[in-house]
């Protein structure tokens, strides 16, 4: 018997055999609290999207501005390599913080690749980056104007598409794994000297011991057995104390105070 905060009033006690120190409820709520807020949401790569709009983008008939359809093409082209979401942005739960150390996974070809938040388009910044790129390499033109009058900006759209199955699966899997002990005591090693304050440290390595004694070691079987043992024992220490008393004074029984000392004895 021992309480937290208490003197250990036993000698002092060596493992005797190894044993895994076991996380409290607490402990393994906190873990999993912080699983619940560290989601990373998965997106799947468009590859049909992308080449609808870049083929488009390449049969564009610009007329007199026909110079500047590979500047275009290629600024788009780089747009959908980073991956475009749609205006409201990357999906990130309440708990997730500031989007800038936050990460998404990207499924291409079969593969998942890791990817910052920050580095994605929204679908405005998207066309606000294409506007500015083909200003920049051609700043005699009135890019915008030229842009509307042909539906450039139509062709761009978002090829990252949210997973919420893989993301809630991938979720559920890291809750899953969460494991439910934190270091090993091996055989011999002190788990508490004699007269030693129990801390909640010793208190947490006290109850795995008794937990991995009794799975190993002790009474495996239904509790309700074990109970009856107990209350048989008691009733034939019993028998024995009221034989004793019968077999060699049995003017005891009718003296009250020496029949309590010895009750009070036993």
């Amino acid at each position: 018997e021992y309480r937290k905060g208490s003197a250990w009033k036993y000698e002092t006690l060596f493992a005797k055999f190894d044993f895994p120190i076991l996380k409290t409820e607490e402990q393994l709520q906190e873990e999993r609290s912080k699983s619940v807020s560290s989601i990373v949401p998965y997106y799947k790569y468009s590859e049909e999207t992308v080449n609808k709009n870049l083929k488009a983008a390449e049969g564009l008939s610009l007329g007199k501005y026909a110079s500047l359809k590979s500047g275009i093409v290629s600024i788009i082209r780089e747009i959908y390599s980073q991956g475009v979401v749609p205006d409201e942005g990357v999906k990130l739960d309440r708990n997730s913080g500031d989007i800038e150390s936050k990460v998404i996974y990207i499924q291409k070809n079969k593969h998942a690749s890791k990817l910052p938040a920050t580095e994605v388009y929204k679908l405005s910044d998207a066309k606000a980056k294409l506007l500015a790129e083909l200003s920049g390499k051609y700043p005699g033109y009135k890019c915008d104007s030229i842009l509307k009058a042909n539906s450039v900006y139509d062709l761009i759209a978002p090829n990252l598409v949210y997973d919420k199955q893989t993301t809630d699966l991938v979720h559920t899997a890291s809750g899953n794994e969460i494991s439910p002990t934190m270091g090993l005591v091996n055989a011999g090693q002190l788990i508490v000297s004699e007269g030693e304050i129990v801390t909640a440290e010793i208190a947490q390595m006290l109850d795995s011991y008794k937990l991995e004694y009794e799975a190993n070691l002790g009474y495996g079987g239904p509790k309700i057995w074990m109970w009856l043992g107990n209350i048989l024992l008691a009733v034939l220490l019993c028998q024995i104390f009221f034989f004793s008393i019968w077999f060699t004074n049995r003017s005891i029984f009718q003296d009250t105070r020496k029949l309590l000392y010895l009750m009070m004895l036993v």
